[in-house]
């Protein structure tokens, strides 16, 4: 139990720490992505010439003093893939549990592989749309026209790729399982 506690208790300092740190520094400003359309072909101070900004690329602003709003919109665009990891990461302990005790090329085994593949691909989709909407509403908070919200989503490529990696190992412990138990029933 307690090799179990030091892994979990170690990734819920690495989630949380970032989310600290800001606030122990002293460090109140916050950022937010904006999109450069419409702004003039002129690079910005302190670049060398010729360097431009991408157009339509988001630019992450910094807002000194930010309004509670504003601080608590910063704040929650990092807790959706966090808890999305964290549930992910206790599964994966409880799986390790379930297969040190007992035989990895079992039904159970290759159940719970599978969901947890399965959560990771849909938490992981959810977490970036939640992502995506909290930070287009931290956006609007400091462009001109609020109600045209600019939304940055960025596709979770790797979490689903090792979702559906897991769903297939799963599907690979399952055959395994079968086969296993056609010997069993031969011999």
């Amino acid at each position: 139990m307690l090799g179990a506690a030091v892994p979990l208790l170690v990734v819920l300092v690495g989630l949380a720490l970032p989310l600290v740190t800001d606030e122990l520094e002293g460090d109140t400003s916050v950022s937010a992505p904006v999109p450069l359309i419409g702004l003039p072909d002129q690079p910005p101070p302190g670049l060398v010439p010729g360097v431009s900004l991408s157009p339509g690329e988001p630019v992450s602003v910094a807002i000194k003093n930010p309004t509670p709003r504003q601080y608590n919109l910063a704040l929650l665009t990092h807790i959706p893939d966090r808890a999305v990891y964290l549930a992910f990461f206790v599964l994966l302990l409880r799986l390790m549990r379930s297969v040190r005790r007992l035989d990895p090329f079992t039904a159970s085994a290759a159940r719970q592989l599978r969901f947890l593949g399965g959560f990771l691909v849909v938490g992981a989709l959810c977490a970036s749309l939640a992502d995506m909407v909290i930070g287009a509403q931290l956006t609007a908070t400091v462009t001109v026209d609020p109600t045209y919200p600019y939304y940055d989503w960025d596709f979770p490529f790797y979490a689903l790729i090792s979702g559906f990696g897991l769903v297939v190992i799963a599907e690979v412990l399952r055959r395994g399982a079968v086969l296993r138990e056609d010997l069993e029933d031969t011999s």
